[in-house]
Order: structure tokens, then sequence, then C-alpha cells
């Protein structure tokens, strides 16, 4: 009884070996399904930054995060870095460090031990956007004040929104702008001209200043501060008006520092209230409209 090799269904006479050849970890070309290695290995490869004599080491991938850089130009196809794995760099090593860890962690954080100077020399050098120096688009711009409150569809609020709290979107909200910081000061110069000794006498003391009575004085006063109240009144009444969030207006310290403002004006007029010392105190609060012009 003669013993046969199993079938395996392939001919041991016919059969040719196949020669695979291996890839380096570096290959450039990808094999396909089946191949040897399913990913580009060359993007993992270490390579090796001299600068100002210290050694980094990092791979190449990492420094193809941020297109338009200088470093991702070397790093990419093509570039020295990526064809020889070396690179020197005649910068400061300390600086450097913080330059790779951009790459690494996507956050770019200046030194301490340098000034905004040298650090956005730095930046030059490396193509790499300084933030401090960047110019917002109209986009982000407009992203920006939509999240402050600005209405987002063109219209009469969006408008208004502009005007009050834009002082460069045009003409009328410059005007409004400039408007706004002449009646702060007229408003406070009168605040503090009526608590002059010469024009706060007793009746029977009255007297001429500038040729006119001290009642004339005091009227002009009240009706100074009558008009920057109604002004600023108006001005709140219409900014809240067109503000899309509401919760977002009365938090933001300019309207709280708005309604300090006035708030004391109408709190004067409440019956029982009026005069004494604690008048005075409300009538000194009024002095918060210089923080407008600082702001």
């Amino acid at each position: 009884m003669t013993l046969e090799p199993p079938k395996t269904g392939t001919d041991p006479k016919t059969f040719k070996p196949v020669a695979m050849e291996r890839m380096q970890p570096w290959d450039e070309e990808d094999p396909g399904e089946g191949g040897f290695l399913q990913e580009d290995k060359s993007l993992t490869r270490i390579v090796e930054l001299n600068c100002g004599g210290i050694r980094f080491e990092t791979m190449i991938k990492t420094l193809q995060k941020h297109p338009g850089t200088m470093l991702t130009e070397w790093a990419s196809k093509g570039g020295d870095l990526f064809e020889n794995g070396y690179i020197f760099l005649d910068r400061d090593p300390m600086a450097f460090n913080y330059i790779l860890n951009f790459y690494r962690n996507d956050r770019l954080v200046m030194p301490s031990f340098m000034n905004e100077e040298m650090w956005h020399q730095e930046l030059e050098h490396y193509k790499i956007e300084n933030p401090a120096y960047r110019i917002p688009t109209d986009e982000e711009m407009d992203l920006a004040q939509q999240e402050q409150g600005k209405p987002p569809r063109d219209g009469w609020k969006q408008w208004l929104w502009l005007v009050f709290e834009d002082p460069a979107s045009n003409h009328v909200a410059r005007f409004v702008s400039i408007m706004s910081i002449v009646i702060i000061i007229v408003g406070v110069a009168a605040f503090i001209a009526e608590t002059h000794p010469s024009i706060r006498v007793k009746q029977d003391q009255a007297r001429y200043i500038s040729g006119l009575h001290v009642d004339q004085w005091s009227t002009i006063f009240n009706l100074t501060e009558i008009i920057v109240v109604v002004f600023f009144t108006l001005e709140l009444l219409i900014r809240f008006i067109a503000n899309t969030k509401k919760t977002v207006f009365f938090l933001k310290i300019p309207n709280v520092i708005d309604f300090v403002a006035v708030f004391p004006f109408y709190l004067d007029l409440v019956p029982g209230i009026s005069g004494g010392s604690a008048t005075l105190m409300l009538r000194v609060l009024r002095l918060v409209r210089v923080i407008r012009i600082i702001g």
C-alpha cells in the first residue's frame, strides 16, 4: 500500500516562491492592501534639530502641524529636514524649546525670560504668527460682537447696537461717542463747580458771580444735570433694547457704571429721601461717569 502526500491545492513542481522586498521605515510608497506596511512610516521617523549647539529631536509629523511656518516647510516633502533628517539653527536654544512645544501642544506661550519685542523677533524668524499682533478678520469680529449681544441680522436693532457699542462702525457712531464724552465732561465739571463755596451760600449771603446770581447758577447746574441724566438714561435704554443677550448686558461692567451714574438722580426724586447727607452721598456716585472716559 502506497501512501500519497496530502493534496494542498498546489503542485510542488509548479510552485514558485515569491520574493518579498522589505520596506524601510521611511519608505514613502504605500504598498497597499496585503503589503508589508499599511501606513506611511516616514511621518514617524525621528529628525534632529541642532539649535545653537543644543540638540532637539522630534517626529516629522509633529513639525507638519502648522502649514506656512518655517519648520513645517522644512519638514514637508522636498524640505531639507525631510530629506536629510538634520538641520542646524543659529538661534537661541532656550527660545526654540518654546517654539518646539508650540508644534507639540498647539499652544504658543511666551518665555518669562524674554520681553515681547525679542519674542516677536523669534516668531518672525520661524514664520509663526504672533497673537499679540494678529488682526482679527471681519467674520471673527462679527462673531465676537454677537456673543456680546449684537443682533445677527441686518436691521434697525443691529444699526442701533453698532451706533452705541462700536464707535468705529460708522460716522453716526463716532459722533455719538464724541458727544457722550463731551456730556460726561460737562456733567462732571458742573457737579464739581456746584460744590464750590461761592455757589453753596445761604440766601442772605447771596451775591453775583461772573454777572449771574447764585440762584441762576444753581438753575444752570440743575438743568445741566437733567440733560446729562436724560441722555445717559436714553442711551442705556436703547442699548438694552438693541441687545439680544440681556443677561450679558446686565453683567457688563460699563453698563453697571451707567446705571450707578443715573440711579442717584431718580432716587433723589423719591419723597423722604431728598436732602441730607444721604443725598450728597448719592450725588457723589455720579462721578463714576468719569470711568467711562477711561474705558
